[in-house]
């Protein structure tokens, strides 16, 4: 399609250039947000907030994190051109991280994808979609003559052997199990899926078929026999979208078998690297760093780790693996700037020697992870690319909007004398005795005597059981305090008793009333904070939203909002 503009005389040929550019930019039909910089599909935005949970939104929710969407991109691209990318601390960040998401990956690929396999996921996704009907019978470790396993499975081998011959499940479950809340029902303990399952059980319920009694299996609890009553299928996501959920749920099931499977990975690293501590050079610097600690510490002065570990004389070499050591000097350049960690290893050898030798083995792993070309990966990319945006976007947040607010006192009353009769009004009140008994008899006969006209101070000081110490004065409270107790005194007349007993937990209230203080504006010294906790956050929206309004024009923001249905 042609693009035409007809200009008038007097137009500047800059504008009508930059006029007919941005009327002249064709973006795909799928483009449901546009700049003059870039063009997004529903592909990215679903990068953002998953596709099911966006469209599982309301229509203003689904805007508002559209606009957020919007936002945050507006927000990148300008902490890109100003620089932002390019600071020191962001390409430590990035750099961290890239080595943190490495070593990860590495992991993941000789670990965990040795026991998460695609068979595995599938048989865990089929697995997922039973629904199993089961009832259990439960012999505790716990006998009348005291903690035995031995007792608890001859118990559960001899019911398994009538069950055997022939008896009742359900009448055996309500004799001997130990399980009071299933017993009575027979033993039945529901429609269980994987995931809701004891898993000392799963696998062999999962083995049993319809009317199916199992041996005696052992877990935490004691042992169960089993009966499966049914098993039916529900319907689950495609297997595609479940797969993140099936592997989270996998790793954790087989949480010790991976620990012990990266061990193993670990040691092997030790020995091929033939990574071997220094135990006296470490022994040396550890003493000398604890010892000069406690002596600053004792002296209330300030502890600089790092200074200390300058002072020390001695440049010793800690550990050596094949093509590498570190000496003293080392680990300060190394972290120097993020000590925190390796500092608290300082205290005794053994936290050292530990902290070296995971030290080494990470950056032996990154190693191998580059030779692999794991940074050339889809998971890597996908996850430094969210890294990256994270934390500029946080960045330029952080200077150009939080960092940009600093309230002065004659600010911050300013704002207090605009909003004092709406954010920082002291609700009504009322000052309250209270008499508390147990005994509702006695309640009765106090308040009667109360309404009487007795001295209702020397009432409380006598039979009050609560708030005993200041004779059941409880000062000036609110409607909402107290129970129920400020709500009914905000309703009694100055000066009178409540007429009737009042409920407080388990006892009996009974309340007089003294003076009444209207709502008013609390002093402003007294809601400082507040008002400056206030006044920040408005402040900062106002300015937030002006920021986006202003790059929203300079970077021709339009919204494609038909084609999202808002």
């Amino acid at each position: 399609m042609e693009c035409k503009m007809k200009a008038n005389r007097w137009f500047p040929i800059a504008i009508v250039i930059s006029l007919l550019a941005i009327s002249c930019t064709k973006y795909p039909e799928d483009a449901i947000i546009t700049t003059n910089f870039k063009y997004y599909t529903t592909k990215d935005l679903y990068k953002y907030i998953p596709r099911d949970s966006f469209i599982n939104l309301g229509e203003n929710s689904r805007k508002k994190k559209i606009l957020e969407f919007c936002k945050e991109e507006l927000f990148l691209k300008d902490a890109i051109d100003k620089g932002y990318n390019k600071q020191s601390k962001i390409a430590k960040k990035l750099n961290d991280f890239k080595k943190t998401s490495l070593i990860n990956i590495y992991f993941e690929k000789t670990v965990l994808d040795s026991f998460v396999t695609e068979d595995t996921l599938r048989d865990l996704y089929e697995k997922f979609k039973k629904v199993i009907t089961l009832r259990h019978i439960l012999i505790s470790f716990r006998t009348k003559m005291g903690y035995s396993k031995e007792l608890a499975y001859q118990e559960a081998e001899r019911i398994y052997q009538e069950l055997k011959k022939g008896a009742s499940f359900e009448k055996l479950a309500r004799k001997y199990s130990c399980d009071k809340k299933t017993a009575d029902k027979g033993g039945l303990l529901g429609n269980l899926t994987w995931n809701t399952m004891l898993p000392a059980i799963r696998e062999t319920v999962y083995s049993l078929k319809p009317g199916d009694i199992s041996e005696p299996i052992i877990s935490s609890m004691g042992y169960h026999i089993l009966k499966v009553d049914s098993v039916t299928e529900r319907e689950l996501p495609p297997f595609e979208k479940y797969r993140n959920f099936l592997k989270d749920t996998f790793v954790k099931t087989n949480l010790r078998k991976i620990r012990k499977k990266y061990r193993e990975m670990v040691n092997l690293i030790k020995f091929d690297y033939d990574i071997t501590p220094k135990k006296f050079a470490i022994a040396r610097l550890t003493d000398y760093y604890g010892r000069k600690v406690k002596s600053l510490r004792k002296e209330g002065e300030k502890v600089d780790g790092i200074k200390i570990l300058k002072l020390f004389p001695l440049n010793e070499v800690l550990i050596t693996w094949k093509g590498g050591k570190y000496t003293k000097k080392d680990l300060i350049l190394k972290y120097e700037h993020s000590p925190k960690r390796f500092l608290s290893s300082l205290f005794s050898p053994l936290s050292l020697t530990t902290f070296l030798e995971e030290d080494v083995v990470n950056d032996l792993i990154y190693q191998k992870a580059l030779r692999m070309k794991l940074d050339t990966t889809k998971e890597f990319s996908s996850r430094y690319e969210k890294f990256f945006r994270t934390i500029l976007i946080k960045e330029y947040r952080t200077n150009e909007i939080v960092n940009s607010v600093s309230p002065d006192d004659s600010s911050l009353f300013l704002f207090y004398q605009k909003h004092k009769d709406s954010l920082y009004m002291e609700p009504p009140k009322a000052e309250v005795r209270v008499i508390i008994v147990s005994s509702e008899p006695l309640a009765k006969e106090i308040l009667k005597k109360a309404l009487a006209g007795e001295n209702f101070e020397k009432l409380a000081e006598k039979y009050t059981e609560i708030f005993k110490s200041q004779k059941g004065y409880l000062g000036y409270i609110s409607d909402k305090q107290y129970l129920n107790l400020g709500k009914i005194a905000m309703q009694t007349p100055p000066g009178k008793v409540y007429s009737k007993l009042i409920p407080y937990g388990k006892s009996f209230a009974i309340l007089k009333v003294y003076q009444k203080k209207e709502a008013s504006p609390y002093p402003f010294q007294e809601v400082k904070s507040k008002v400056k906790a206030d006044y920040l956050e408005q402040t900062r929206k106002k300015l937030e939203e002006n920021i986006f309004n202003s790059l929203s024009e300079k970077f021709k923001l339009k919204i494609h909002w038909e084609k999202l249905n808002v």
